[in-house]
């Protein structure tokens, strides 16, 4: 007696959601952003914290 599971297909992956492929993006953009502040603040002004790694200037 034949059974209508499907056990004997190959598992087949999932295609790429929109919106996983917007979330990356969105990462991206936020993490150049974040990079882009650090280079501005560090060419034209003062960070409004202290940074722990800085090390003084011998």
């Amino acid at each position: 007696m034949a059974t209508a599971n499907n056990e004997s297909t190959p598992k087949t992956k999932e295609r790429t959601n929109p919106y996983t492929v917007v979330l990356g993006l969105t990462l991206l953009a936020i993490t150049l952003a974040c990079i882009a502040l650090v280079i501005e603040l560090r060419q034209y002004g003062n960070f409004p914290f202290e940074l722990v790694w800085k090390t003084p200037k011998i």
